[in-house]
């Protein structure tokens, strides 16, 4: 069913198409979301090119009810920026590619820099994580998720609060 749904508007697996009739779809759920209580920063980790996976991460949060911003990141001064934009309750890193554990472990650290003095739970996933799940601990991260719907059920758990509403 879901193959045939997605050649009938012409994705023939081509992300960008993907993403494409995952923004408009999402405009369908808007309605059905709960109010904004919480904000998250949500990206790809830097010079990840792989984007589809946050992309459904950021609606599998809007649907719980977040504010969110992010996407892909070309560079760990572009995430810092981002990150200084305005406060946040969470900051999620997607990382697909194998990566320095080191380097990933500095960039999580000068998160925690700029975010001061409000430093929010720092969460990652992405196939990296899925398949070194070891490596969490190793970057600094607070925790990590297989998947949407259990990262927004753990970062409920982290913040201590209902945020599915």
């Amino acid at each position: 069913m879901g193959r045939r749904y997605l050649r009938l508007y012409g994705c023939n697996d081509r992300p960008f198409r993907l993403q494409q009739l995952l923004r408009e779809l999402s405009a369908a759920f808007e309605a059905e979301t709960l109010p904004r209580l919480r904000s998250a920063v949500l990206v790809t980790a830097p010079g990840d090119q792989h984007t589809f996976g946050v992309f459904i991460l950021q609606e599998f949060f809007r649907r719980a009810g977040w504010d969110v911003r992010g996407g892909s990141m070309g560079s760990a001064d572009e995430l810092l920026g981002l990150v200084q934009t305005g406060p946040c309750d969470l900051i999620g890193l997607s990382v697909s590619n194998d990566v320095n554990v080191e380097d990933l472990a500095s960039v999580i650290r000068a998160i925690r820099e700029v975010a001061s003095p409000r430093i929010p739970p720092i969460i990652v996933g992405g196939r990296f994580f899925l398949t070194n799940p070891e490596c969490v601990a190793g970057v600094g991260a607070d925790a990590t998720a297989q998947d949407g719907r259990r990262a927004v059920l753990r970062v409920s758990s982290l913040l201590g609060a209902n945020v599915l509403g």
